[in-house]
């Protein structure tokens, strides 16, 4: 295997490291600064659906220790790898540190689950600090697991410098330190496709099957996942021509060996989906059913769940626009400039464009991210975080728009390699002190591109909010002296549950009477229900939060 035109050295320029050393230094380094950024103060707030995801956890274990595999099937997203993350986290607590009792899963699991039950959220959120711990520690290995990926597709030092976009990524950063699925599922799915690229590569059968493995899990986590499959398939139909542009005329070209990569990748797939999620097992149509009809329904309906705010005005949509707005503001400044460059780059001659490979790796990064959109903005259920599958893509493919560049521009330089590497870290380390260090160490689901106007400009343009700043709510009204005997209306019960000791009601016509508090959300008044438009802009608030500026 030789080098190509523009390809750093395997050590990435490192001087005194073996490429095994090289890259378990850098592993340890993603590692340790990936706990850091996503461990600290992982639980300040609690997020809206966290508790339901600690309440499945619960349940989940219970069910295993039972061997009752039906009630594995908590819900048809379907979470299966955030809730086995989530029930280890709890047994391992159980049996190791004693701050989880059976007696105390058994009950919340003998519970029916409500999102207002506020003696429920209470034992849930006090369970999320000790829940949460499997689901990060599963993001950082995911995070090494896709540098190694990357490594086999692009080399090292670019695989370095992307696994550093992804490290830092705001968005990202924020949705890994949540019990969800969102960043789960989508470090899942780009590591299928990088492991499908590497089968284009190489060739090499095992490759593909990884692939397929990967996406097994990536579907155990939440169904849209699915959508990968047609960049597999392209990724597959796309190693058949170039085998055959590369055998002889002559050459009998195997195709059975193709189809048969093929057919296993997706054996594997449905195998790894089955053998990790016992209610298929035990059920396995109703366990599709459920699967496929929750699919459907959020393609087909528009839940309430779905702030439908958008560009100022509440609307019935939100449009086929939403995801690339999304993407605008949940991307970073250096990574949308890379996105641009990597893109010019494939129009560019050859001997002014990257290496023939990396070209290949942009344009299959890049139409990824744009298929993956464009399918997933056919539902009318639409969450900014829907979004995070492509923006992860955006990351790796901006990384080797930078790399790039920095060759370029330190080509007459004698350590070309050493100073292009230098270049794009430092940027990178710029980037994050500037746009991660306000937000540090726990709100960074309140980062919005400085491009498109940051918090403010989105407030006014998409759905913001998802829990960040309400703990801060939460101790002003818990210092109160009167706070045990006042009742709060608020749509943040989850939030403020933890750490209220008073009553919390819902914030709906048939409740507000009992309340002598009324606790507004930012996403309260984007929608502004007839119940918030009674006191938003109307009334003299006691205490104004806010995150992030």
């Amino acid at each position: 295997m030789h080098r190509s035109k523009g390809e750093s050295p395997p050590s990435g320029g490192s001087t005194g490291f073996s490429r095994w050393g090289f890259d378990l230094a850098w592993c340890l380094i993603l590692l340790g600064l990936g706990w850091w950024l996503r461990g600290t103060a992982a639980s300040a707030f609690v997020t809206w659906d966290e508790p339901a995801w600690v309440y499945r956890s619960a349940a989940f274990l219970t069910a295993l220790r039972r061997g009752d595999w039906a009630l594995t099937l908590q819900t048809g997203h379907p979470g299966v790898l955030t809730m086995w993350s989530g029930a280890l986290s709890l047994a391992w607590h159980e049996k190791v540190t004693g701050l989880v009792t059976p007696a105390q899963l058994e009950a919340i699991a003998g519970m029916p689950w409500h999102p207002h039950d506020v003696s429920l959220l209470r034992q849930l959120d006090a369970l999320l600090p000790l829940a949460k711990g499997g689901a990060i520690l599963l993001q950082n290995v995911l995070l090494v697991g896709l540098y190694l990926l990357m490594r086999r597709v692009m080399g090292r030092s670019v695989a370095c410098a992307a696994s550093a976009f992804l490290l830092s990524d705001p968005f990202y950063l924020a949705l890994a330190r949540v019990l969800h699925l969102d960043a789960l599922t989508s470090a899942l799915m780009l590591a299928s496709f990088l492991a499908a690229l590497i089968y284009l590569r190489e060739g090499k059968r095992h490759t593909f099957l990884l692939a397929g493995f990967l996406m097994g899990l990536a579907l155990l986590s939440k169904t849209y996942a699915l959508l990968v499959a047609p960049c597999l398939g392209g990724v597959w139909l796309a190693r058949l021509r170039a085998r055959r542009d590369r055998s002889s005329p002559s050459a009998r070209w195997p195709i059975s060996a193709w189809l048969g990569d093929g057919l296993l990748a997706l054996l594997v797939a449905a195998g790894t989906y089955a053998a990790l999620w016992p209610a298929v097992w035990a059920s396995p149509l109703e366990a599709l059913r459920a699967v496929f009809g929750l699919s459907l329904q959020y393609a087909s309906e528009d839940p309430a769940a779905t702030t439908a705010f958008f560009h100022g005005h509440v609307v019935e949509h939100l449009g086929p626009t939403f995801y690339a707005v999304a993407v605008w503001f949940r991307s970073t400044p250096l990574v949308l400039l890379g996105a641009v460059l990597a893109a010019v780059s494939i129009a560019l001659p050859n001997h002014l464009a990257p290496p023939r490979h990396e070209r290949a790796t942009i344009g299959a990064l890049l139409g990824y991210a744009v298929l993956y959109l464009a399918l997933i903005g056919l539902g009318l259920k639409k969450f900014d975080r829907y979004a995070l599958p492509a923006l992860l893509a955006i990351d790796v493919a901006a990384a080797l728009g930078w790399c790039w560049v920095a060759r370029e521009i330190c080509a007459p330089f004698r350590r070309r390699a050493l100073g292009a590497s230098g270049t794009v870290f430092a940027a990178w380390a710029i980037q994050g002190v500037l746009l991660l260090g306000p937000l540090y160490p726990a709100h960074y689901l309140a980062y919005y591109n400085p491009l498109a106007g940051g918090l403010p400009q989105a407030i006014q343009t998409l759905p913001v909010g998802w829990g960040e700043g309400i703990e801060k709510a939460a101790q002003v009204l818990a210092s109160r002296p009167d706070a045990s005997s006042t009742t709060v209306a608020t749509w943040a019960v989850a939030g403020l549950a933890a750490t209220y000791p008073g009553l919390i009601v819902p914030l709906t016509a048939e409740a507000l009477p009992q309340a002598d508090l009324v606790l507004l959300y930012i996403a309260d008044t984007q929608a502004l229900s007839p119940e918030a438009q009674h006191f938003w802009g109307r009334k003299e608030p006691l205490w104004v939060g806010t995150v992030g500026g």
